[in-house]
């Protein structure tokens, strides 16, 4: 058996030591042996790229790799890569041979990540003995630059894979490769990590705008057409554009995208007429076939605006895309370089245009009335179109162009054409100055109608002069430019009820705001002078585009610009003080005979005693502190900040009618009930549904994790956000916002998530308040009393009252002499809501409290009356112990009983259990505040109290206010904490005050 040949697998079976045969032992079948060749699917795509060259794909040897190379990659079961896309394999310098990893490349989005773990480079195996690299950070950037010529080119998908590779680099010429610069900073960053020196170069998306220097470097062709750009893609026939094109046009007939060209300012209906334009939804490819879909692979069509080119056939042979969230940069089309001519009806109707490569422009020019606006993609298709505009009959081109304006110059001029530059900011009066004919703009409609329908031609027969003298003319009436001295004044009109427009005159000038309640400063305005009305979106509170608008409508309103450019910045705190004062507005009439009942009420001296006993005839008897602060809570909805409050009770106490009573009293048209609070009716309310709206939960207990995740963040940001997955089918994105105020009923704790949001109301669950709500329900039945007998004029005063409160802001001129705890923190979130019910006193009482420049002032009288119904439930020290020890204690100071056992405290809380005293007994000796001797068997066992009474109102809570003469403390003047000694002079001493003495 001399020479015979093995592999791994029949090698393992050789057990014999003592044979003394020859064996010639291979390695298995190579990782690349047994790769296959790229699919169609990703030869189209690639094709759709602008990657046609067969050389390239086999150079970086694409394709997927065997199930065993896969498997020993980690890519198995869900993990191994999945059709649809291309696999770029990776390698190390040293084994170029054996695969280290796997970048996929998706077409959705152009997407590129390693696959596996990464590790290697992707490229030709010769870039491993090459003096020179090429790094580049794109798939697609580098099968560009091999396929022209760049054959020493690698891609580094992350730049963790340099380190295993420094030795090598460092034996090398480096040149970096990136789209962008930040992309290329990262990449000269990792290699300046590892001691190693590279040259950067940028190449732009479009490859045409990469400069000769750039070229020079990477060793391009210096000619802007490089070999990928002119290979046909057969799968992309005028069958397949026809259809996508009839698709764009229905979906935009549809009315899909009517907000989009509002705001992309393309919506005059002779622009879309002359450029046939057409919309494609996010979900376009479902409703193509599917050859339309596979031709359309790589290509980001979605939600974007489609306009034809045709041929001198009128045959559609490409498109330009203009997408709706970046219509300012390149918009591309369909193939690598432009085909056919956009709205070729232009050419042979005007024999003066104005060019633009801008689509923002070309909506601007034709809303100043420009009718002849030619619409181009960049100079290779001026170079294209440049002849046929002369053959046309086109003799006057006036150009406004991003950038290299001297190219797109020497263009026309080499045809014969004459050229206008625009390069300051276009007006009506610098267009009409500079354009020749430009006095007589023509209508298209009239032009695009006399060609067949659905194939402008670009060779149709030129529209003669008796055509255009015919046409529908839109040149606005010669007026007399008015100078900024002669402005008028910007006076408020009446609102528009049915477009729910406000609108504002300054002389014959209307301006048109549409009426928001987010408050957001950007807005669609409309001017209306002499039978025009120019529209545009504006950021009001941004001068700048006010005035640029302004120099853009000045002419066809013939107004100065600067006295529109004053009106436009005026107009925003004019809507802004028209807005609020709708918002100060009640919601509901009130009547003369409900006025003066409700001022009754809020003129009374003793008004919060008043609000207590009619929550009382209503059925609600004791727990007079709870119902202060559920009712505080409830008008704390007109504040900016409200207060929300749970009341809160064991299962079987009911906490859900005491919440009713408060609801009762609240009018109906400020109060929004949830039986069952989920996330989605928060998140899809409309913006104002909740501003100013005391939000009811009943059954809080029972709220699933996202809604209570969901009130948390409504808590903490002031709204909360929502958005659809279909922008342009009626959805979108938005915030509800409040201020809202939240009193929830719940019969055991609230979730986690939303606890802390809520001031924490307990029901009173003692025998005493058990047996005055049985004797009640007793002495009502007797008496044949229902609820509604006596509720009815209750009601109605609350409710007139409640609508007679003015909306003010209040300031707590008092608030730097509070003394509030400060040993947890919660402390933190107890003195806001504290201040808050403080606000919410002194709007109730608004009628009996000082007013400084419309703001209500609070008194001390608010501050005490706050501080008597929130003790023992804000500011509160002895966090630790339990609510039962805390009322235990209180009970020992209050019999001032030093010494006791547990018999002598049997008559303080008759419902309580001996269990129930023990367990308070428990924590109050575990934390120091009682002291006792173990007892004996069959004595009762004696404590001792050792907490000094001066401390319980802290330990109760030890809000209080600083006397008025005396300073408040600022952060340098702190007093000492125990243990610290003070300097002389000090106040405020912690253990003793040093004095001087005599020498």
């Amino acid at each position: 058996m001399n020479g015979t040949i093995l592999t791994n697998d029949m090698a393992d079976m050789v057990t014999s030591p003592d044979d003394q045969e020859e064996f010639v032992i291979l390695d298995e079948i190579g990782d690349f042996d047994a790769l296959p060749a790229l699919d169609e699917a990703g030869q189209d795509y690639l094709r759709g790229q602008g990657i046609t060259s067969p050389e390239t794909w086999s150079a970086f040897r694409l394709g997927t790799p065997a199930p065993a190379v896969l498997a020993r990659l980690g890519l198995t079961g869900r993990k191994a890569p999945g059709a649809g896309g291309v696999s770029i394999p990776t390698w190390q310098p040293e084994t170029p041979d054996r695969m280290a990893g796997l970048v996929r490349l998706t077409p959705g989005q152009h997407r590129h990540r390693f696959a596996s773990v990464p590790a290697g480079i992707g490229g030709p195996i010769t870039v491993a003995t090459a003096p020179r690299v090429v790094l580049a950070n794109n798939p697609l950037l580098a099968l560009w630059l091999h396929q022209c010529g760049v054959e020493d080119v690698a891609l580094v998908e992350e730049m963790g894979v340099l380190p295993p590779l420094a030795a090598w680099l460092r034996s090398r010429t480096l040149i970096c490769a990136a789209h962008n610069q930040n992309d290329l900073q990262a990449m000269e960053s990792g290699l300046a990590a590892l001691g190693i020196t590279a040259t950067g170069v940028v190449l732009p998306m479009k490859r045409s705008h990469i400069s000769p220097e750039s070229r020079a470097v990477l060793g391009l062709p210096l000619v802007a057409d490089v070999p990928d750009a002119t290979e046909p893609k057969p799968t992309l026939s005028a069958l397949i554009l026809s259809q996508l094109h009839a698709y764009a046009r229905s979906r935009l007939a549809a009315g899909e995208a009517r907000q989009v060209l509002i705001d992309l300012e393309l919506d005059h209906p002779d622009l879309l007429a002359a450029y046939n334009v057409g919309y494609l939804p996010p979900d376009y490819r479902d409703a193509l076939p599917r050859e339309a879909q596979r031709a359309l692979v790589g290509q980001r069509c979605g939600n974007s605006l489609m306009f034809p080119a045709t041929d001198s056939a009128g045959t559609i042979v490409d498109a330009l895309i203009v997408r709706v969230h970046a219509p300012s940069q390149p918009s591309p089309s369909l193939w690598p370089e432009p085909r056919g001519l956009l709205a070729p009806a232009l050419i042979t109707g005007h024999p003066d245009l104005i060019v633009t490569d801008t689509v923002v422009w070309l909506g601007r020019l034709f809303r100043q009335g420009y009718r002849n606006v030619l619409l181009l993609r960049g100079i290779q298709d001026a170079r294209r179109q440049a002849a046929e505009l002369q053959r046309c009959g086109v003799k006057n081109v006036t150009l406004r162009v991003r950038h290299g304006v001297d190219s797109w110059t020497g263009i026309f001029q080499a045809c014969g054409l004459r050229v206008t530059v625009i390069r300051e900011p276009v007006t009506s009066a610098t267009m009409a100055a500079t354009i020749p004919g430009a006095a007589q703009r023509t209508s298209v409609l009239d032009i695009v109608r006399s060609l067949s329908p659905g194939k402008p031609s670009a060779t149709a027969a030129p529209v003669t002069a008796s055509d255009v003298a015919t046409a529908e003319a839109v040149t606005p009436a010669v007026v007399e430019v008015r100078s900024a001295a002669q402005a008028d004044a910007l006076v408020c009109l009446e609102s528009d009820s049915t477009s729910g427009e406000l609108l504002f005159q300054a002389g014959p000038l209307i301006y048109a705001v549409p009426r928001r309640e987010d408050g957001t400063s950007k807005r669609q305005v409309t001017i209306r002078c002499g039978g025009k009305a120019p529209h545009s979106t504006l950021d009001l509170a941004q001068p700048m585009q006010c005035k640029r608008w302004a120099g853009s409508v000045s002419g066809s309103l013939g107004h100065h610009e600067d006295v529109i450019a004053g009106h436009l910045i005026a107009l925003w705190p004019a809507v802004l003080a028209r807005e609020e004062a709708d918002e100060m507005a009640p919601a509901v009439t009130v009547s003369a005979e409900e006025r003066a009942v409700g001022h009754s009420l809020l003129d009374a001296p003793d008004l919060m005693q008043r609000v207590l006993a009619d929550l009382a005839a209503l059925g609600w008897l004791g727990e007079e502190k709870a119902k202060q602060v559920l009712y505080l809570s409830a008008i704390s909805r007109l504040l900016s900040q409200p207060v929300w409050a749970v009341y809160q009770a064991s299962t079987g106490a009911a906490p859900w009618q005491g919440v009713g009573c408060i609801v009762a009293l609240t009018p109906p048209e400020a109060v929004t009930i949830f039986h069952r609070l989920t996330d989605s009716a928060l998140t899809h309310a409309d913006r104002v549904s909740l501003r100013h709206r005391l939000l009811v939960v009943d059954q809080a207990e029972t709220l699933r994790p996202e809604g209570a995740l969901a009130l948390r963040v409504l808590h903490e940001r002031g709204g909360i956000g929502w958005a659809t997955a279909a922008p342009m089918a009626g959805g979108g994105t938005g915030e509800t916002r409040g201020p809202v105020s939240v009193l929830a009923a719940a019969a055991a704790s609230l979730d986690l998530r939303c606890r802390d949001a809520f001031l924490t109301v307990t029901v009173d669950e003692t025998p005493g308040q058990t047996a005055a709500i049985l004797a009640d329900q007793r002495r009502r039945l007797a008496a044949g009393l229902t609820p509604r007998d006596a509720s009815a004029h209750i009601i109605m005063r609350h409710h007139a009252a409640q609508r007679l409160l003015e909306r003010l802001p209040v300031r707590v001129p008092f608030a730097d002499r509070l003394i509030f705890p400060a040993s947890h923190l919660r402390h933190r979130d107890e003195q806001s809501q504290f201040l808050r019910l403080i606000a919410a006193s002194a709007l109730l009482h608004q009628r009996q409290r000082p007013r400084e420049a419309g703001v209500v002032l609070a008194t001390e009288e608010d501050f005490n009356a706050v501080v008597a119904c929130t003790a023992g439930l804000l500011g509160t020290e002895a966090e630790s112990i339990s609510t039962a020890a805390r009322r235990l204690l209180s009970a020992l100071f209050e019999r001032k009983l030093t010494t006791f056992t547990m018999a002598d405290l049997r008559g303080a809380f008759p419902e309580w259990t001996p269990y129930a005293y023990k367990a308070a007994l428990l924590d109050l000796l575990d934390f120091g505040y009682i002291d006792s001797p173990n007892g004996g068997r069959g004595r009762l066992r004696p404590y001792r109290l050792v907490a000094n009474a001066a401390d319980m109102p802290a330990m109760l809570g030890g809000i209080r206010l600083r006397p008025a003469a005396a300073p408040s403390l600022s952060a340098d003047d702190v007093a000492p904490s125990v243990g610290e000694l003070a300097k002389v002079g000090d106040t405020g001493i912690a253990n003793f005050a040093p004095r001087l003495t005599g020498s």
